[in-house]
């Protein structure tokens, strides 16, 4: 699955998590921390993976930011998160708000940047 897919999916998987009624603060911190432990390593997988691209076809500069860099950032937070809902934390409601948003937009702003990117390119039967 790939960072852009895998980022809208964890989305839903909080956003339904939320929703659910007998969802107790310690069991949805457990959500979160699964989403972030998993995101998190995601996160550094794409930063390495990205930075070692080298060559003509080198990625953009801003491809480690938005598709390795802030997406760790935020998962990192949603980790802190998480914390805080196991413990009971008030402010944790309106974080876990600010992570889905910021997670959300950072999807959007990378399916936009892949569609751009591939919408160039000519398909295989075109070069002929």
């Amino acid at each position: 699955m790939g960072p852009v897919v895998l980022h809208v999916s964890f989305v839903l998987m909080l956003s339904a998590a939320a929703l659910i009624p007998d969802m107790t603060a310690t069991m949805f911190a457990g959500v979160c921390a699964v989403v972030a432990a998993w995101g998190l390593l995601r996160g550094a997988n794409s930063i390495v993976g990205i930075w070692n691209l080298r060559g003509t076809d080198a990625p953009h500069w801003t491809d480690v930011w938005f598709y390795g860099v802030l997406p760790t950032i935020l998962y990192a937070v949603l980790a802190v998160v998480a914390w805080a809902f196991w413990f009971g934390a008030g402010w944790a409601v309106n974080a876990i708000s600010a992570v889905i948003t910021g997670l959300l937009l950072v999807s959007i702003r990378n399916e936009w940047d892949l569609v751009t990117w591939l919408a160039p390119r000519p398909d295989s039967r075109d070069e002929h």
